[in-house]
């Protein structure tokens, strides 16, 4: 029997865009009014800071995560 991997979920489209932006928090709500993004898999630092969120719109997935300037990471 042969099986196949393809590096990704079966639910994920072969591209998905992973933004860093200053404020994660306000980008995220941005893209539920605007484009009716639905999130997933938050993940949340104690500091409130996010550090990843999965949004998905239609059947296609994108990723934001917060600046962290120490880490080089800028939006």
């Amino acid at each position: 029997m042969t099986e196949s991997t393809h590096g990704r979920p079966a639910d994920v489209a072969a591209l998905s865009p992973y933004l860093c932006v200053r404020d994660a928090a306000a980008a995220i709500d941005f893209y539920q009014k605007a484009l009716g993004a639905t999130p997933r898999h938050r993940m949340v630092l104690a500091d409130g800071h996010i550090a990843h969120c999965e949004l998905r719109v239609g059947d296609s997935a994108f990723m934001i995560t917060g600046e962290a300037p120490d880490m080089g990471a800028r939006g």
